[in-house]
């Protein structure tokens, strides 16, 4: 096979790193307001996924998903955002001997709690559609239900942020091209792998209920 047909795997690898790029950037733009971050995330999760699925097109896919989820995505970011400052400025401006240890063990587990939530909120927001307190309520109950890839995927996320602030700021700095061109859609790809086994089971009891209420209500209106 010549390796620069339109089919051939390297070209077809190249097409989606392409893709990732542009998604990167995109997701980067229109997360600068920060109040968008979330609606932002949520649209990466689906374009990544529509990108290896191969369906639809790359901008409608993530505009379609940004625009549908804005709303529920904002909400969850807000509260993420909120918890997670307020939780590191009690850690940050408190000590132990005035205060005692029980505010800062909160405050470290609200911080576990949000990464948790954070890495499961958005995907679930994405591919499933329920009320912000069910899609919260399932983002808890799927890290406590997959703890080690809810772990590792917190701490991919977690990595630029770990960089940053304890290792060097100017290994930060200098990682910068790469922040701005693949990181976070690369990020997502990776978690992506990690979350197929948990959303084709989330899926598959999706399906379970609505077809038991389906059967239920064709036995409700059967004479």
């Amino acid at each position: 096979m010549n390796p620069f047909s339109i089919n051939s795997p390297v070209i077809q690898f190249l097409s989606k790193v392409a893709d990732m790029i542009i998604l990167n950037i995109l997701t980067l733009i229109l997360s600068i307001p920060i109040v968008t971050f979330g609606a932002a995330t949520t649209a990466l999760h689906y374009a990544v996924d529509k990108v290896f699925t191969e369906e639809g097109t790359l901008l409608k896919n993530y505009f379609h998903a940004f625009v549908t989820n804005f709303k529920q995505s904002t909400v969850y970011w807000v509260l993420l955002a909120l918890t997670f400052t307020f939780s590191s400025l009690v850690l940050l401006f408190t000590d132990a001997a005035t205060f005692g240890n029980i505010p800062r063990i909160l405050c470290m587990a609200c911080l576990v709690i949000c990464a948790f939530v954070f890495v499961w909120v958005f995907p679930l927001q994405a591919f499933f559609k329920n009320s912000v307190l069910s899609i919260l309520r399932s983002a808890v109950i799927c890290g406590l239900s997959w703890p080690v890839r809810t772990i590792l995927m917190a701490a991919l996320n977690l990595i630029p942020l770990i960089i940053l602030m304890e290792i060097d700021g100017g290994l930060f700095l200098k990682l910068t091209p790469l922040w701005l061109g693949i990181w976070f859609s690369g990020c997502n790809c990776l978690c992506r792998w990690l979350l197929v086994v948990p959303m084709k089971q989330l899926r598959s009891n999706v399906t379970e209920a609505e077809e038991a209420a389906a059967k239920e209500e064709t036995e409700t209106d059967t004479p």
